[in-house]
């Protein structure tokens, strides 16, 4: 579940939320990014946020890229390369869209190229939880920041770290 809330063309606040997990990502602005895990399915409310935590998490690990198994295409293998010749071994992980997002906020991956089609209702809370965690979510090509709220929804190809 994906929920934004976009400003002048920017997400401001964002909730991604995977029920089946109980995993809750919460962005807002300059107030920081939170995850919240609770048992699958279990009711969340505000006396919950206690319990969250900051993100990002500092941990030890390889460098580590979020991607997709279906859209690993040419491009974005080049792109990886690039990392590879500068970190050695880059270990991929993969879940859905928003989640790679959130992957990267938290401090488990260090970043997500996303060089296929997505719509702007699939990556508003991600970013919104990227930024309020002290990331960047950047267009592939001039490297700034994706705009929402456009005549067309379609997301150009971008790159989170």
């Amino acid at each position: 579940v994906n929920v934004a809330l976009v400003h002048n063309g920017s997400p401001i606040m964002g909730v991604v939320y995977v029920p089946v997990s109980g995993e809750l990502y919460l962005g807002v602005g300059a107030y920081g990014a939170l995850k919240l895990q609770k048992e699958a399915g279990a009711t969340i409310d505000g006396s919950d946020l206690g319990s969250a935590q900051s993100l990002p998490i500092k941990m030890e690990r390889p460098f580590t890229a979020v991607g997709s198994r279906s859209h690993m295409n040419e491009e974005t293998e080049n792109f990886l390369a690039s990392y590879r010749a500068e970190h050695g071994e880059v270990a991929i992980l993969s879940k859905g869209s928003s989640l790679k997002m959130c992957m990267v906020a938290e401090g488990l991956a260090d970043v997500y190229p996303r060089f296929a089609p997505t719509m702007e209702w699939d990556t508003a809370a991600g970013q919104a939880v990227v930024e309020a965690a002290g990331f960047k979510m950047v267009e592939k090509e001039g490297r700034t920041p994706l705009v929402y709220n456009k005549e067309d929804l379609l997301n150009p190809h971008f790159i989170v770290l």
